[in-house]
C-alpha cells in the first residue's frame, strides 16, 4: 500500500507541467510567477524581485480549475484597501458560462516593506474597486435573467460584505438604455410609446425609468431649473445630466436626467424615508448600471 502510494505521487508530479509567467509593476518590481498544473487546481509561487534579488516570496492556488489558463496568474497593482499604497492583485482565472472573473490579493505593509495574503478578497466575484466611495463592488450573473450585486469594504483586515442584492435588468428597445431593478419590484408594463416603464415593490419603492427626444432643444438647466422644487436638498447641474434629491413628507426622492445625442434619459426613483439606508444602497446601484449609451 505504501509503495502503490508513492508510484501515484510520482505519477502525478511527472504528469504537472510549469506555466511560467513573468512581467513588471510600476513599482519596480520584477515578478516571476510560476504556475504548477497537474490534476488539481493550479497552483502559484510568485517571486518578487528587485535588482535581481527575490524580496518576498507569495503563494496562491485557484480553487477551482479555470475555463482556461488565458491571463491566470497574471499580477497588477492597485489599492484595494485605499490606505494610499498598491496593494498586489493576482489573477486566479474566469469561471462559468458568464466568465466570472476571481482574483487573489496581497496587502501591502508599509511597516515592514511586505504584502500580507488576504484570502478574503479571492471570494469576491468579478470585483471592481471604487477609489471614490472606496467600496469594492461586485455583479455577478446568477441565472438567465437575474444578478446579483455585492458591495463589500476593507475592515480589520479582510473584505467584509456589506449588502447583497438580487436584481433584474430592464432592457429599452426604443432608446435602447438598460437598467437593473430589484426582484422584488414589479414591472407595470411600457406604454404605447415604448418610452420606458415603472417599477414599484411592496414597501412604495417606485422607479420610473423613461425617454424622450429634446424636441424644443432645450438645455440642461433649462430642463434642471423646471424640476427643480424648494424641498431639493441636493441638486447640481452639468451641460450632460443634473441630478436632484430630497424628501418630502415620509418619502426621499431621487431624479436623475442625462443627454445624449439630443435625447434625454430620466430616471426618478422615491422609496420610505424610514428604510432609507437599505435603500441608499438600491439607489446607488441602479445609477451606478444604468446604460443610457453614452
Amino acid at each position: 500500500m505504501i509503495i502503490m502510494a508513492a508510484a501515484t505521487v510520482c505519477a502525478a508530479a511527472q504528469e504537472a507541467r510549469v506555466l511560467p509567467r513573468e512581467g513588471d509593476l510600476d513599482n519596480g518590481i520584477h515578478w516571476m510567477n510560476q504556475i504548477i498544473i497537474s490534476n488539481r487546481p493550479p497552483r502559484m509561487t510568485i517571486s518578487l524581485m528587485k535588482d535581481d534579488k527575490i524580496v518576498q516570496t507569495l503563494h496562491t492556488e485557484c480553487e477551482y480549475e479555470p475555463n482556461d489558463m488565458e491571463g491566470v496568474g497574471d499580477l497588477e497593482l492597485q489599492d484595494v484597501n485605499f490606505d494610499g499604497h498598491n496593494d498586489i492583485l493576482v489573477t486566479l482565472g474566469y469561471y462559468g458560462n458568464q466568465a466570472t472573473a476571481y482574483k487573489d490579493c496581497f496587502i501591502y505593509d508599509p511597516a515592514g516593506d511586505k504584502y500580507d495574503h488576504c484570502p478574503s478578497f479571492s471570494k469576491i466575484e468579478s470585483p471592481m474597486a471604487d477609489d471614490q466611495r472606496q467600496f469594492i463592488y461586485s455583479e455577478s450573473r446568477s441565472s438567465a435573467n437575474e444578478y446579483v450585486f455585492r458591495k463589500y469594504q476593507f475592515q480589520k483586515g479582510r473584505f467584509v460584505k456589506l449588502y447583497e442584492q438580487p436584481m433584474h435588468y430592464y432592457n429599452n428597445e426604443r432608446f435602447v438604455f438598460s437598467v437593473p431593478y430589484t426582484v422584488e419590484m414589479k414591472p407595470q408594463g411600457e406604454p404605447q410609446n415604448g418610452d420606458g416603464q415603472v417599477f414599484i415593490d411592496d414597501d412604495g419603492a417606485k422607479l420610473h425609468v423613461f425617454a424622450a427626444h429634446n424636441a424644443l432643444d432645450k438645455t440642461m438647466r433649462q430642463l434642471y431649473d423646471e424640476n427643480r422644487r424648494e424641498d431639493d436638498e441636493m441638486g447640481v447641474c452639468y451641460d450632460d445630466l443634473f441630478k436632484r434629491s430630497g424628501t418630502q413628507g415620509n418619502q426621499k426622492y431621487y431624479q436623475e436626467v442625462r443627454i445624449h445625442d439630443n435625447v434625454f434619459y430620466h430616471l426618478v426613483f422615491t422609496y420610505p424615508a424610514i428604510s432609507n439606508k437599505a435603500y441608499d444602497n438600491i439607489l446607488e446601484t441602479i445609477v451606478d448600471n444604468w446604460d443610457t449609451g453614452n
